[in-house]
């Protein structure tokens, strides 16, 4: 069964378990770690994600795939709202199998995603300027010790 997307190519939750299977996993693993203003686990601007607000404004957005995604908006609800401009995609996987298919790697679990050539700078800035591959900005700016460099394609 393939998982269905959104409108802008985002994996929907997995009905089954959905936002309540993502809420009890974050508020054991992730919530009691980090500083946060407020959690939603169906937020009317994102109804398909728990979302989780941050006092300097950034906003995550977490949903159910064969991951579970994490999308992290720098800006939270001010535009553009874009795959690598403001939103940045990670991953958590936790079978082997959707580890070595996201990572290359059997022991990396949390990570940034490019399937192909992913030790590769200049696979990961070709991928990122292309509009279908954006999520691979995410793994250009981890290549680039998270600094953007000054051939990245996209200002904020």
């Amino acid at each position: 069964m393939a998982i269905p997307l959104d409108d802008n190519g985002n994996q929907q939750y997995d009905v089954a378990g959905g936002n309540a299977d993502s809420y009890n996993f974050i508020k054991q693993y992730i919530l009691p770690y980090i500083k946060y203003v407020k959690v939603l686990e169906s937020d009317p601007n994102y109804k398909d994600y728990l979302t989780i607000y941050f006092a300097d404004g950034g906003v995550a957005r977490i949903s159910n795939g064969l991951c579970i995604d994490f999308q992290y908006d720098v800006n939270g609800l001010n535009r553009p709202n874009q795959m690598g401009i403001d939103r940045f995609y990670f991953l958590l996987c936790t079978t082997t199998t959707d580890k070595l298919d996201q990572f290359g790697r059997a022991n990396q679990s949390w990570g940034t995603r490019l399937k192909y050539d992913r030790n590769s700078r200049e696979s990961a800035l070709n991928h990122c300027k292309d509009s279908s591959y954006k999520y691979a900005c995410t793994r250009l700016l981890e290549l680039d010790n998270w600094e953007f460099k000054d051939d990245y394609p996209y200002k904020l």
